[in-house]
């Protein structure tokens, strides 16, 4: 399998390098859209502002790299705080591998956890994937490949599977495992209070292969925050989840010390909390002021290692600013933004798409008005104005969020009122937002381009092939970056 990613390597650099040779230098206005827009400056400031938050509380950070997938911004993130990473795919696990980015190589990256729960049908590219990289890393054997688990069939498993790699008198060397908790999203995870927790770390100190490095919450649900506060009391489940679970290993080690290797027990002492999400991650920017949060923090950190996790800070989306958990640090204010709206200079990411058809007042009369009579000829656009972009689900995607639409236009600026209201496959329809007479955008004519941020960075960027660089809201390529792709 090792062959074939590195296949996958050389097929990336080739695109990218031939992709910078074409584009680097030329104006957006040269791109082909739809295409995906990143600004660097705004990545920058987005994970100095997470770096800001963990000095700040004391603790560790674990970069999520699932949003981007490039050695790019991962570099950004982990720069002078991490060499923790979380990979939802086995692709971005070998894509941090790739000598020629150097993050396994040069040391940046140390540490991965594979954040989904392990299925058999990996475990043998799991295993080879942590050779190369020990290989590769600077720091050898002490490379970290960490795995989830929530059942104690996967421990089964991961032990049917060392079983093979090792003889019955070697003191083998087998997999580091976090126990994911459920937090209320009813996703991956075993709820703390349940027997199903004891079941399963006994299962765990039983065995001969896999280690016990510690807990990991994610509430997935603070996205439904509407409110810094809100966004607290998700970070608070999480904290007071992973302290319930450090309380249950603690009974099971000891009532269960006798069924329990000695020498594999655990893989940390004490054992690692890893909490987080981007909206409870930005929450605890609120913990010197918040006493639950810092009383569950300074308990936590009295009986374990506090690790923070997260990834789409680095560029952020539609469906963050609507948390309104954002601290606010961006240095290019919005003059048109109120309430949530003044975090969209945050969002690091945008969809340039032109303008491909317009229907004056369509959406009011139920049919367009004559073109020689639409809003075209007037300063501000009409209620009931539409017009056609060439961005649809492919290049958006199709996920919504609490602001309505699945994009918003904010540039040009005299644009910003303008809302993707509808989407096809290929192409989007876009209308006047609900709250545009508060200060009515101009009008979009046929040929115009627009950047539109998406609801969900991470399933946007999925879509494409490459990101188009800018730089502080430029309007100049000043990089292109290949994403890792693929499972």
């Amino acid at each position: 399998m090792s062959s074939i990613r590195q296949l996958d390597w050389q097929v990336r650099r080739s695109k990218q390098d031939l992709l910078r040779s074409h584009f680097k230098g030329l104006g957006l206005s040269q791109l082909k859209t739809p295409c995906l827009l990143i600004d660097k400056k705004v990545v920058e400031e987005n994970c100095e502002r997470m770096r800001k938050i963990v000095t700040d509380w004391g603790v560790d950070l674990r970069c999520h790299v699932k949003t981007h997938k490039t050695p790019e911004i991962t570099r950004i993130q982990l720069q002078g705080v991490s060499d923790r990473v979380i990979v939802s795919t086995l692709a971005e696990a070998w894509g941090l591998l790739d000598p020629e980015d150097g993050l396994v190589k040069d040391g940046s990256v140390r540490d991965i956890l594979y954040g989904v729960p392990v299925g058999a049908g990996k475990l043998e590219e799991l295993w080879e994937l942590r050779e190369v990289a020990r290989s590769t890393s600077p720091c050898g054997e002490d490379f970290k490949l960490r795995l989830i688990v929530d059942h104690p069939k996967q421990v089964e498993q991961l032990d049917l599977f060392l079983n093979s790699k090792f003889s019955t008198s070697e003191i083998e060397d087998g997999f580091s495992v976090f126990v994911k908790v459920e937090t209320g999203s009813r996703r991956a995870g075993v709820v703390p209070d349940s027997p199903n927790l004891e079941k399963l770390l006994r299962v765990i100190l039983a065995s001969r292969h896999v280690s016990l490095h510690g807990f990991y919450a994610h509430a997935g649900h603070s996205y439904d925050s509407r409110g810094m506060e809100e966004s607290q009391d998700f970070l608070s489940k999480e904290l007071s989840s992973g302290l319930e679970a450090l309380e249950v290993s603690k009974r099971v080690m000891q009532e269960d010390a006798s069924r329990s290797s000695p020498v594999r027990k655990l893989d940390s002492d004490p054992l690692v909390l890893s909490v987080g999400s981007t909206p409870t991650a930005h929450a605890a920017s609120q913990i010197p002021s918040d006493q639950l949060l810092e009383r569950l923090g300074k308990e936590i950190k009295a009986k374990a290692k506090l690790e923070l996790h997260a990834g789409n800070f680095a560029l952020l989306d539609l469906q963050q600013v609507a948390t309104s958990s954002i601290p606010s640090s961006s240095s290019h204010p919005s003059d048109r933004g109120e309430g949530v709206l003044k975090n969209f200079p945050n969002v690091a990411l945008s969809v340039l798409a032109e303008v491909v058809s317009e229907y004056p007042q369509r959406s009011s009369k139920g049919q367009s008005v004559e073109w020689s009579s639409s809003s075209t000829t007037t300063q501000r656009a009409q209620p009931g104005d539409e017009v056609m972009v060439d961005a649809g689900a492919i290049a958006m995607s199709k996920d919504r969020g609490p602001l309505e639409g699945f994009g918003i236009v904010v540039h040009p600026t005299e644009k910003i009122g303008w809302r993707l209201e509808r989407i096809s496959q290929e192409h989007g329809v876009c209308s006047l937002s609900p709250d545009h007479h508060l200060k009515p955008p101009t009008p979009l004519k046929v040929g115009e381009r627009v950047r539109i941020l998406p609801q969900h960075a991470c399933l946007t960027c999925a879509q494409h092939p490459a990101y188009f660089v800018i730089q502080d809201g430029g309007d100049q390529v000043v990089d292109v970056w290949v994403p890792w792709k693929g499972w």
